[in-house]
């Protein structure tokens, strides 16, 4: 990444900056602080978003390259696509099965670093 060429791109990184920490903050002040009654579908899918974060990309890669350029269904085939995805990634089989690999993974890879430390 190049540098700042003028001051009057700072200022634009800092606007840019305070209107994202704007933003966060306000989105976490509408979190209520106490659980809403008929809404645990939503509570499982945050509870669960991790998988739907790390796979949501692909597969909308995917979908990009079999159906390129917007048409009159475009909208509606993206908002039922991302449904799917997430009410797929949220379920608790998945996420129970999913865990257990990354877990793994994990494991692994802190073993190689605590391996490299014993080394040197």
């Amino acid at each position: 990444m190049d540098g700042y060429t003028n001051s009057f791109d700072i200022l634009i990184r800092m606007l840019v900056y305070s209107i994202a920490f704007v933003a966060s903050f306000g989105l976490f002040c509408m979190v209520p602080s106490k659980q809403i009654k008929g809404l645990k579908f939503i509570e499982k899918w945050g509870k669960n978003s991790l998988w739907i974060y790390m796979f949501h990309r692909p597969i909308t890669l995917v979908f990009a390259k079999i159906y390129p350029g917007p048409s009159n269904l475009y909208v509606p085939v993206c908002i039922v696509l991302a449904l799917i995805i997430t009410i797929i990634f949220s379920s608790e089989k998945l996420n129970t099965f999913l865990n257990k690999y990354l877990d793994k993974i994990v494991n692994y890879l802190d073993n190689i670093r605590l391996n490299k430390k014993a080394i040197s």
